[in-house]
């Protein structure tokens, strides 16, 4: 065994050396510098499509080489990973809602990944830690909720969720399912159009299909609040036990709101839990303009929030904030006397002590750059250019007599079709899924498509504040064309 006073290896020493750290980092730097000026002046496509097996071949290939011996310089590795991405930052990106990072909390989240001490315990997260703290009070107060409100930061909000529904069986039920497992009776309602990771989170508990009942819903997915007493009812004669009801804020597919006051003053007549998916929406509450969209969120039980949406948080980042603070400690009960001493003690600062996650990335300080060094006003212009570029786009749809456009949009989501005349549903319905692959293979535009009353529709989240009715008006006419090519080639 290699003595620790022996000379230092060459490899280690050349890895971890600070002066080729500083060099390196300069040139990517001023080469991602130059990157989001092309983006912005969108001089390169957003995407290169490149079939699956083949990209894969490429990088197992650059593995190969280096098994070989012949190692790839980090310029040539970073060069051809920028290259080969998705280019998120375009404006001509108009598909998931995945938004755009500021470049300053970028630099957070590079400062951290150097740092790297994770966050899972106040000793070794410190600073982060306390920011996390500030962040998610911050946050409470955004959204009206009651003093004493309190949550964390995590891994998206699929985990945000499951860890939001492990609450309410956990509050919501006499049962306890920590202790016992599940009674079988537990059940969740929702709607269905609600986030596939609702009824995965269910089943993740271990629920089943029976874990989660539908709720009514108007033609474009908004539940009806007249509807919930029958449902409840439904639900209690068949020995199920309403723990939490899932409200959208916005909804997925077409962007509009539930209506939150009247859920809410239902659930808490009933004793349901409410838990506001505003993982999309919820950014609407930093706007004076738009904020109205979340009238009665404050009255929640808990609250999911994903910073990397229209919040401009690098990915990704999701805000849990529990109304009542205490709620975030009662769902991971347990003894880890590596970490902490008791079981019971609501040691805030031990963020392990609430998280699916022990060892987790240092989320704070992308939110508290943006936050602290910019101004909830920042979030604020996003949401209101963003929304207005949706208005801007349901107009400019409805001008067009070979278009039709599903509704008007609520949020910066819109939802729309090629439909020139002379074709059945079916025929528009396979038109529409051919123009969304030629765009795709094209990478000029990138959009995405969703199924609603059983026709295919295109989907566009304008989630770049960058973009400009040009872009959108580009798009129309790049979907005419090669809408005309697929028809002619049929």
């Amino acid at each position: 065994m290699e003595s620790p006073d022996a000379a230092p290896d060459p490899l280690l020493s050349s890895a971890f050396d600070p002066e080729a750290f500083r060099q390196a980092g300069h040139r990517l730097v001023d080469r991602l510098a130059g990157y989001l000026q092309n983006c912005r002046e969108r001089r390169l496509p957003v995407l290169s499509w490149e079939e699956p097996d083949a990209a894969a071949r490429y990088w197992t290939s650059c593995l190969e080489r280096s098994e070989a011996g012949q190692n790839a310089p980090l310029d040539q590795i970073l060069e051809e990973f920028i290259e080969r991405s998705f280019h998120n930052h375009h404006p001509r990106n108009l598909g998931h809602q995945v938004g755009v990072s500021l470049p300053a909390a970028a630099l957070t989240t590079f400062a951290a990944a150097v740092i790297d001490s994770g966050g899972g315990v106040y000793e070794v997260g410190l600073a982060a830690t306390a920011m996390e703290r500030a962040v998610v009070q911050s946050l409470g107060r955004t959204f009206g909720l009651p003093e004493g409100a309190d949550g964390v930061l995590t891994s998206g909000g699929s985990l945000g969720t499951l860890h939001a529904l492990l609450a309410a069986r956990q509050l919501g039920s006499a049962h306890d399912a920590w202790a016992a497992g599940n009674s079988g009776a537990e059940t969740v309602l929702a709607s269905t159009v609600s986030h596939y990771c609702v009824e995965r989170s269910v089943r993740m508990m271990g629920l089943g299909s029976q874990g989660i009942l539908p709720l009514p819903s108007d033609p474009f997915g908004r539940v009806f609040p007249e509807a919930l007493p029958r449902v409840v009812d439904e639900a209690r004669k068949l020995a199920r036990d309403p723990i939490a009801l899932v409200a959208n804020a916005c909804t997925t597919a077409t962007g509009v709101f539930d209506p939150l006051t009247e859920i809410g003053e239902f659930c808490k007549k009933e004793g349901i839990r409410l838990h506001v998916d505003a993982a999309h929406g919820g950014a609407a509450a930093f706007s004076a303009t738009h904020r109205h969209r979340l009238a009665g969120i404050g009255g929640a039980d808990s609250v999911v929030l994903d910073l990397h949406k229209m919040c401009l948080t690098p990915t990704v980042v999701t805000a849990l904030l529990f109304a009542r603070g205490e709620d975030s400690f009662r769902v991971f009960t347990q003894q880890a006397d590596y970490l902490w001493r008791s079981e019971d003690d609501q040691q805030w600062f031990n963020m392990a002590r609430r998280t699916v996650e022990c060892t987790q990335p240092l989320f704070a300080p992308r939110v508290f750059a943006i936050l602290a060094g910019f101004g909830p006003q920042l979030i604020e212009r996003c949401v209101d250019r963003t929304f207005a570029l949706a208005q801007d786009f349901a107009g400019l749809l409805r001008e067009q007599p070979d278009f039709e456009l599903l509704l008007q949009p609520e949020s910066n989501i819109v939802c729309y079709r090629y439909a020139p005349q002379g074709l059945s549903p079916v025929q528009l319905d396979a038109l529409n899924s051919e123009v969304r692959r030629a765009l795709v293979r094209d990478g000029q535009f990138y959009i995405v498509e969703t199924s609603w009353s059983g026709r295919r529709w295109l989907r566009s989240a304008l989630m770049n504040p960058c973009a400009a009715r040009s872009d959108l008006e580009a798009l129309l006419d790049e979907i005419r064309g090669v809408a005309r090519l697929a028809v002619r080639q049929a």
